[in-house]
């Protein structure tokens, strides 16, 4: 089983990591981690800098992992959306943000699209949620 989780900074992004993270130690499979940065926003040594550390924090993890730099300036639902059909994966787990002026959840565009043209499941996390654990021992 493939989860796929797109990377990126602010609370959402390690809430939807954290939720990756935690779904594959506890149902097994593999989490491909989509780290998208386009070229125009990026260095190379920046971008290979950020692959090392998401490597080096998935590997403490003691999880399978694969990490799939982007640098292309595209679609975001649509390379999501596109990696988990050619992956095969059985999810994809986003991160939804928290708009701070009025304290309500926004359903960014990019996810609604997501939601409506995702070849699997599509699980969204709130920044600060935490996936239950099973009770199976």
């Amino acid at each position: 089983m493939t989860v796929v989780v797109p990377v990126h900074s602010g609370p959402e992004g390690e809430a939807a990591l954290n939720a990756g993270i935690a779904y594959v130690r506890e149902f097994g499979g593999r989490l491909l981690a989509v780290l998208h940065r386009p070229s125009s926003q990026i260095s190379n040594e920046d971008l290979d800098q950020e692959i090392d550390e998401l490597s080096m924090r998935l590997e403490a993890e003691e999880i399978a992992f694969t990490v799939v730099p982007n640098t292309r300036s595209e679609d975001l639902a649509a390379l999501i959306s596109g990696t988990a059909k050619t992956e095969a994966a059985s999810l994809i787990i986003v991160g939804l943000s928290e708009a701070s002026n009025h304290g309500k959840l926004v359903l960014g565009t990019q996810v609604q699209r997501l939601l409506l043209e995702a070849p699997c499941a599509v699980l969204v996390v709130r920044e600060g949620q935490v996936l239950p654990q099973s009770q199976q021992g």
